[in-house]
């Protein structure tokens, strides 16, 4: 096959499963890849709207601005007092117990000087969610043809 498809059990976000429907994992209904080719991670409609409400909610003291094509994008200059100080953490748990955890410049990004964007991307559902070469930094990956199974693990070159 030419993408690398996997199992998805659920999303977290600070800690909390968020409602997706499992049919949004089927590989029937389209799943999960991962396409190092693909800079952007896009989720279909279903998780896309739990992910994006869930991060919004914890970002909600800081102001909103217009950045297109994304629509959360949020002016980090001009935080409320209160505002959170800390992007909460997202983590994507596929079956067998792995977890990947990006760190969060993988999906809440510097687009310009003080404006950070939730730098996912809605897809069509039914169809197929991507994790894409941004949120894959900061891991090495190993796709073992042979076995047909995809490893990973914590890894920073510049440390």
């Amino acid at each position: 096959m030419p993408f690398y498809g996997f199992k998805v059990d659920a999303i977290y976000v600070a800690g909390k499963a968020l409602d997706i429907p499992a049919e949004v994992w089927d590989a029937k209904s389209g799943g999960m890849i991962l396409d190092s080719g693909n800079t952007l991670t896009v989720l279909t409609a279903p998780a896309y709207k739990a992910v994006v409400t869930a991060l919004s909610r914890h970002l909600d003291g800081v102001p909103k601005v217009s950045f297109p094509p994304f629509e959360h994008c949020y002016n980090w200059t001009a935080q409320l007092p209160g505002a959170p100080e800390i992007i909460p953490k997202l983590a994507v748990q596929f079956a067998g117990s792995v977890r990947l955890e990006p760190p969060a410049k993988s999906y809440v990004i510097d687009v310009k000087p003080g404006v950070k964007c939730i730098w996912v991307q809605e897809g069509e559902w039914p169809g197929v969610s991507v994790i894409g070469n941004i949120m894959q930094q900061e891991h090495l990956w190993e796709f073992d043809l042979k076995n047909m199974q995809i490893r990973f693990k914590e890894s920073n070159c510049t440390r």
